[in-house]
């Protein structure tokens, strides 16, 4: 069992990422008997930069829309013809740790460089996701992601991947992007996968430790006196 990275506050960064990506769910230690009913900032929508979590619809959707939706059946409806001159953008994922190795703080903090660095390229066709580790292992192998964090990129157009080599550090980041955007990124290989997994959405909470129950010995049976 992993054991948790609790952080005692919440860094800038995170409190940054929680208010501009995450207003739309109550804040820890919200308590509905006595604060009320949690209702969200009137008008509220997450920014592009925020990151979508990366899922089989997200990706169909944001990343690869030229693909078909999962349930098309090429006998039943035909040849799949995605619109002319269909614009497919860059998608850069953030892999990130399992909840219970870093927490939600921890997560935010990751989310929230993913957040700032994305802040500085609006122009840029890129598409922001993030993922769990673990969460799409066909996709995280086909880039040979084995140590988390880990930011990457890949292009629908072309097929092809790359992760960042270095610590997942501002000036890093902002580098990656710079050399992405330039079409400048050395490294590219082909990148193949299947369909992702549709998990389940982080509502921005602590995970609940795996709980393990306490061995009976009551089938045991033991030769001789004790």
């Amino acid at each position: 069992l992993a054991c948790a990275v609790r952080r005692a506050g919440a860094s800038e960064q995170a409190e940054v990422y929680r208010d501009a990506c995450l207003a739309h769910i109550p804040p820890p230690g919200w308590d509905v008997e006595e604060d009320g009913e949690w209702s969200a900032p009137e008008g509220f929508s997450a920014p592009a930069a925020c990151g979508t979590q990366l899922t089989d619809e997200s990706f169909r959707q944001l990343c690869a829309p030229h693909l078909p939706p999962p349930d098309w059946d090429d006998e039943e409806d035909g040849e799949f013809q995605p619109p002319p001159d269909l614009p497919l953008p860059t998608c850069i994922v953030l892999f990130v740790p399992h909840l219970l190795d870093t927490g939600a703080t921890g997560r935010m903090e990751l989310l929230g460089a993913l957040f700032k660095a994305a802040q500085k390229v609006p122009k840029h066709p890129f598409t922001f996701m993030w993922s769990e580790a673990g969460a799409q292992p066909q996709f995280e192998a086909a880039l040979d992601i084995s140590m988390y964090p880990k930011l990457a990129l890949y292009s629908p157009r072309h097929e092809v991947g790359v992760t960042m080599a270095q610590a997942l550090t501002p000036d890093n980041i902002d580098a990656f992007f710079l050399k992405a955007s330039l079409s400048r990124l050395g490294g590219l290989k082909a990148v193949a996968f299947g369909a992702l997994n549709n998990v389940e959405a982080w509502d921005g909470a602590e995970a609940a430790p795996e709980t393990c129950e306490d061995p009976t010995y009551d089938d045991v049976e033991l030769d001789g006196p004790l």
